[in-house]
């Protein structure tokens, strides 16, 4: 079986290959082969498609075998350190870009957060500090100084 330079199949020897011997078992004559058409030739670039990720529409090229969109588990993702810091890296530098103040923790991020919110909070009327963690709330009893005023 020979199609033109512009057709490009997945397997495409294998299948003909296949068209072939399942076809040659039940016909006299090779006038009488018919092929299925969910086993035809298709051009790649006659296909278009795009898929939804989150609210971004991403366009696949067709003719770009190896173009792919991965969605993995984040616990996955994340175990890699590589991994790990470049979603760091990528993030400070969108946040950066939006005019985001950045500070990168070395050893403990809860105790950044409050002494981050103690400094704001002598520069501003009010700081609101968010979290689901007791340690949030243990640290900004200990370290904030006791002429403050806050509320948990």
């Amino acid at each position: 079986m020979v199609a033109p330079e512009h057709i490009n199949c997945y397997k495409a020897k294998d299948i003909g290959k296949e068209i072939i011997a399942e076809s040659l078992k039940y016909i006299e004559t090779f006038g009488e082969l018919k092929v299925r058409h969910n086993k035809r030739g298709t051009p790649m670039s006659s296909t278009t498609a795009s898929v939804k990720v989150g609210d971004d529409i991403i366009h696949i090229d067709s003719t770009q075998l190896f173009q792919r969109t991965i969605c993995t588990v984040k616990a996955k993702y994340l175990r890699k350190l590589n991994n790990k810091q470049c979603l760091i890296m990528h993030l400070r530098e969108a946040l950066h870009n939006d005019g985001t103040d950045i500070q990168t923790a070395v050893d403990n991020a809860d105790v950044l957060i409050v002494q981050t919110a103690i400094l704001e909070a002598n520069q501003h009327e009010s700081v609101v500090v968010v979290g689901q963690d007791v340690t949030l709330l243990t640290l900004i009893t200990a370290l904030t100084p006791e002429e403050k005023m806050f509320y948990c």
